[in-house]
């Protein structure tokens, strides 16, 4: 079972779960119980969830905080420069923020302000940029 865009109307904010289609048989039920993901499934999963999730996220983060600038990194920079923390000191804790609602998640507390694939995809964004971080200050490729 793959990803059908058709049956969401062309919009990809929600990318689904191979489960998703068995949700309402599923309220309540183990997750030993639900359907075997497949490891080709998962990699369709990844494939497009990098594209129509992970991608336009930063898109529209680097939008709305880098502003004009070039730099990918412009906010984090600024929050560097006014906290007098590195600009990887900055990234890292807005990615903990995320880290800390994805571990109450897990931890039960279900009902929250952003939903808990949000945060995730959050977080891997800002690994990303995290890892550019890296590279440029490594001098990598």
């Amino acid at each position: 079972m793959g990803w059908d865009p058709s049956k969401y109307n062309g919009t990809v904010a929600r990318i689904p779960l191979w489960a998703d289609d068995y949700a309402e048989q599923s309220k309540g039920v183990k997750p030993a119980m639900l359907p075997r993901v497949t490891k080709q499934q998962f990699r369709e999963f990844m494939k497009t969830s990098f594209e129509h999730r992970i991608l336009p996220t930063c898109d529209d983060g680097q939008a709305e905080y880098a502003h004009a600038s070039e730099s990918a990194f412009a906010n984090f920079e600024s929050v560097a420069e006014e906290t007098g923390c590195t600009k990887e000191q900055a990234l890292w804790t807005y990615f903990l923020k995320h880290k800390d609602g994805i571990s109450s998640w897990l931890k039960g507390h279900k009902s929250q302000r952003e939903s808990v694939r949000g945060r995730i995809k959050d977080a891997i964004v800002y690994l990303f940029l995290l890892d550019a971080m890296v590279v440029q200050a490594e001098g990598e490729e």
